[in-house]
Order: structure tokens, then sequence, then C-alpha cells
């Protein structure tokens, strides 16, 4: 007897649906993303000035680079094995 996607996901506990919803859905925004990345569409360097504004005294000048982006959101989401 062959099991379709849907019998499958039907068997599976709600935890475990919400998980599979969810990186499904991230893992399709993902190639799209790539996909548009590698034909040149997808760049996201808007080059915009923020403008000066207060922080508050917090030094935001040494921030290093290393925080998530959309991108790494993405890839939080998807599918690995």
């Amino acid at each position: 007897m062959t099991t379709t996607f849907i019998d499958w996901f039907q068997t599976l506990p709600p935890h475990m649906r919400a998980y599979w919803t969810i990186a499904i859905a991230a893992s399709i925004v993902f190639l799209i993303q790539m996909t548009l990345t590698l034909l040149g569409l997808g760049d996201t360097d808007a080059g915009g000035d923020m403008g000066d504004f207060d922080t508050g005294g917090a030094d935001i000048s040494s921030v290093d680079g290393d925080t998530m982006d959309t991108g790494g959101a993405i890839q939080l989401f998807t599918i690995t094995r």
C-alpha cells in the first residue's frame, strides 16, 4: 500500500505538524530567495542613509556584523539533515 503525503501528515502528532508546516514554508521561501539571489534579483543592499539619531549612550559603532539577518532567520527554519 502506498502512503501519500497527506496520509503521512495526518498521522503526525500536532506538534510535529506545526514543525513540518513551518519547516516546509521556510524552505520554500529560502529556495525562492536563493534562486533570486543567484539570478541577481535578490540584492537587499539598499545603500540608504539611516540619518543621525541618538542611541541613548550605547556605542553601536563596534557592532561586528554577526547579527542575524533575514537569510539567517530563514535558514534557521529550513529542513536540514
